[in-house]
């Protein structure tokens, strides 16, 4: 299980356990109240870790769509394919589903990362070449902009 799941899990135990104790002290009406408001919270959180792979899936194919304008925009004449991690595998889950890899046919070795924000700008946030890290070499390394 990844780190970050362990919070997710504290937080939805929270999330259930503070209103269930507080409803332990109300009495008649309220208490029933305070279970109804459980119930609906308890199938709230169920949904959300049900329904979040799935979420996750549908922004990574969003981000690739623009991604895939971009460097057809930017490299017309390249052919490259776009990869992403398998979020749903544990061993993967530590990394940013949201970052993209390219790999460009003409320079297949070299591993390009993009990041697409949710406003839909892409960046290039680097790239992972496995013999020599010589940027002189890289034929499609961008600029960060902002340096």
């Amino acid at each position: 299980m990844r780190p970050s799941m362990y919070y997710e899990l504290l937080l939805a135990a929270a999330i259930i356990l503070i209103p269930l104790l507080i409803t332990f002290f109300l009495k008649g009406r309220w208490r029933k109240n305070g279970v109804l408001a459980i119930f609906f919270t308890v199938a709230a959180v169920i949904i959300f870790f049900i329904g979040r792979p799935y979420w996750v899936d549908y922004q990574i194919s969003e981000r690739t769509e623009l991604l895939e304008e971009y460097l057809i925009d930017t490299y017309p004449e390249a052919e490259w394919k776009i990869t992403s991690i398998d979020h749903r595998n544990v061993e993967m889950a530590h990394i940013n589903p949201y970052y993209l890899n390219v790999s460009f046919s003409d320079e297949a070795e070299v591993t390009y990362y993009y990041f697409v924000d949710r406003n839909g700008e892409v960046r290039q946030d680097g790239f992972g070449h496995p013999e020599i890290f010589s940027s002189l070499n890289l034929k499609y390394k961008e600029d960060a902009g902002g340096d």
